[in-house]
């Protein structure tokens, strides 16, 4: 015997241990068994949509992704716009305090 080898005994097979036999089963005094009807059988499952359709819908989720992620950005943009419009008015401001210069105050359109 070769060292880490070792021989397992071969299972048992239990062929016709607890089967019926065929005379049972071929017997006429049996129910016929309770199958179910097609009324009771549930709707079979949907067919996966085919390979364009698949690549459809990625396009478009890809596409609905990039519109989403502009939106933001133009969003994110607008508050920057207006950041830095204020931050411009107000260095204009202290510009025209040191210069001595006085204007009208601006006024912003009513519909903001």
């Amino acid at each position: 015997m070769h060292a880490g080898y070792f021989r397992l005994p071969r299972p048992k097979t239990l062929m016709h241990q607890g089967l019926p036999s065929v005379e049972s089963m071929q017997s006429s005094d049996r129910e016929p068994a309770d199958f179910p009807t097609s009324e009771e059988l549930p709707p079979p499952p949907p067919l996966p949509p085919p390979e364009h359709e698949l690549r459809d819908r990625a396009k478009a989720a890809k596409l609905r992704h990039r519109a989403a992620k502009a939106r933001v950005r133009a969003h994110s943009l607008e508050e920057k716009a207006k950041r830095l419009q204020e931050k411009a008015n107000v260095l204009e401001q202290k510009a025209d305090h040191l210069d001595g210069v006085v204007r009208a105050p601006i006024q912003l359109p009513l519909d903001e």
